[in-house]
């Protein structure tokens, strides 16, 4: 077998070819990268976007409502209870947390002993008296109180949130 040696047009034509290949792939690749590097961009923005509403702080008015725990979980069924004055757009806010905790400890008090947390839903109306437990305030992650049934101080810490002595 015999080779022909080519021509200056061909090869040149050859070399075009094989140059706009190689800077197509170039863009492409670049491209491909560009768009990569947006995708993890957006996937960051969005991230810490969604950190920030999960760890929202609550407003003023939000902080005169203590949640009332069933049991010593964050996933136990809770209650709200209002503190000072009623909730609504000028309702100001307790400012001194010692209040605050002690209207809070009063109100879920309150809830247990009316049965609120009994398992049988038509004790709250019953009339009776059910057994208030001990009942520990912690600080939720919004700043509100939370008040967990328990006879363990460190029940805050265990549950991942603080103490209100912290």
């Amino acid at each position: 077998m015999t080779t022909t040696p080519l021509d200056e047009q061909t090869t040149d034509r050859m070399l075009d070819r094989i140059t706009a290949s190689i800077e197509g792939r170039a863009r492409r690749r670049t491209r491909r990268h560009r768009v990569v590097a947006l995708a993890g961009v957006a996937t960051i923005a969005l991230a810490a976007t969604a950190g920030a509403l999960v760890v929202r702080q609550a407003t003023g008015v939000e902080r005169n409502i203590a949640e009332c725990y069933a049991a010593a979980s964050l996933d136990a069924q809770h209650t709200g209870a209002v503190l000072g004055a009623p909730v609504g757009e000028n309702a100001p806010a307790l400012v001194d947390d010692r209040a605050r905790i002690a209207q809070g400890l009063d109100m879920c008090a309150a809830a247990w002993r009316l049965g609120q947390f009994e398992p049988d839903p038509d004790a709250a109306g019953s009339g009776r008296e059910f057994t208030v437990p001990p009942l520990v305030p912690c600080v939720l992650a919004d700043g509100r109180f939370g008040y967990f049934p328990s006879a363990n101080a460190d029940v805050c810490s265990r549950l991942g949130l603080g103490s209100p002595s912290d």
